[in-house]
């Protein structure tokens, strides 16, 4: 087998052990699918407490409920960076009616300045001087530099 050959054979071999750990395959032959659990396990710590980072709020009030929730969210899904993850985890829970209110509260003022990407790209900052988001219970509007709050926010 020649160098190019092999090298080819290696990384894709190396993508399918990637793909592995990220849940986004199953395991290949000739790997032990212990070692392979727990890398996943370690990856998906990882990215759960990245989210403190870039998703305080949401991770605090989700409390001890972070971690199995993240884990469903994060099964099958490779990491876009801890801002998008947290983002699409965010509407995920929103989604399936599981989004604390200080979450709901994060996710809408984050939706006033940044406009968010299905894909891996950074979110980028809003240029509109207006901007507008819902939460249980009213609504936040951005002008300029201020945001007002309309509505009281509920729970239910």
């Amino acid at each position: 087998m020649s160098e190019p050959d092999v090298n080819a054979s290696l990384a894709a071999r190396q993508r399918q052990v990637l793909d592995a750990v990220t849940g986004t395959a199953a395991i290949p032959d000739g790997f032990a699918a212990f070692n392979v659990d727990v890398a996943r396990g370690a990856l998906l710590d990882k990215r759960a407490r990245e989210l403190h980072y870039a998703w305080p709020i949401l991770a605090a009030s989700l409390g001890e409920h972070l971690r199995p929730l993240f884990a469903e969210f994060a099964e099958h899904r490779p990491t876009r960076g801890m801002r998008n993850d947290g983002y699409a985890f965010a509407t995920w829970l929103e989604a399936r009616g599981d989004l604390p209110l200080a979450g709901a509260l994060e996710l809408a003022e984050a939706r006033l300045w940044w406009v968010w990407s299905d894909d891996d790209t950074p979110p980028q900052r809003r240029t509109s001087r207006i901007a507008s988001a819902r939460f249980p219970g009213g609504r936040l509007v951005r002008t300029g530099n201020r945001v007002h709050t309309i509505g009281r926010p509920r729970t239910s």
